[in-house]
């Protein structure tokens, strides 16, 4: 799991043999963690992009 600021979606990239990409809300994020540092480690970089103003406070991103 990697969270990214997504700013182009490629259709073809060098890994994509190896990894399977998913596009998923914060939440859903969250639910996929295998242990609780992931899933703290994920809430405390998206609040962080929200500080920073980095991503804006959309719907998904208020579910977090």
């Amino acid at each position: 799991m990697f969270a990214l600021l997504v700013k182009e979606e490629l259709q073809c990239w060098p890994e994509q043999n190896t990894r399977q990409r998913s596009w998923l809300t914060i939440p859903e994020a969250g639910e996929c963690c295998r242990y609780k540092w992931m899933k703290d480690a994920l809430e405390e970089g998206f609040t962080k992009w929200l500080d920073d103003q980095m991503i804006s406070r959309s719907k998904k991103a208020n579910d977090m």
